[in-house]
């Protein structure tokens, strides 16, 4: 679904509806044909190439002794150029890669931090 559109209608975003919201990688996955399909449908309105990224924004949950502390950081991955179809599940599977590290270098990094919800998936 679109969400936005700006620069004359050469830069947009678009929300992919949340399938699992619990598990970032599942999440990933079970998109990559949607965002596969729109990207093949925008390259071939371009004709030149274009670029895209994908976000996901995540709810995180830290337990206290006061209780419970909310996070919602972004991750998002560089932007990806395509020039052709062929290219297009290559560059998703590496924003995703990307993703699931940033994801795994949060988790370790900040102390006893677990996902509590997958709120948007974006791209």
């Amino acid at each position: 679904m679109q969400k936005e559109k700006a620069l004359k209608g050469n830069v947009a975003n678009y929300e992919v509806t949340i399938i699992n919201n619990n598990d970032p990688s599942i999440q990933l996955a079970d998109t990559e044909g949607i965002l596969k399909e729109k990207l093949e449908t925008l390259i071939g309105e371009k004709r030149k190439g274009l670029k895209f990224g994908i976000t996901l924004i995540l709810r995180m949950k830290k337990e206290t002794e006061d209780g419970n502390i909310y996070r919602e950081p972004y991750f998002t991955c560089k932007a990806k150029k395509v020039t052709n179809k062929d290219e297009i599940l290559e560059k998703i599977m590496l924003g995703e890669e990307e993703i699931l590290n940033r994801i795994a270098d949060w988790l370790s990094e900040s102390s006893q931090w677990v996902i509590d919800e997958i709120f948007r998936s974006l791209s």
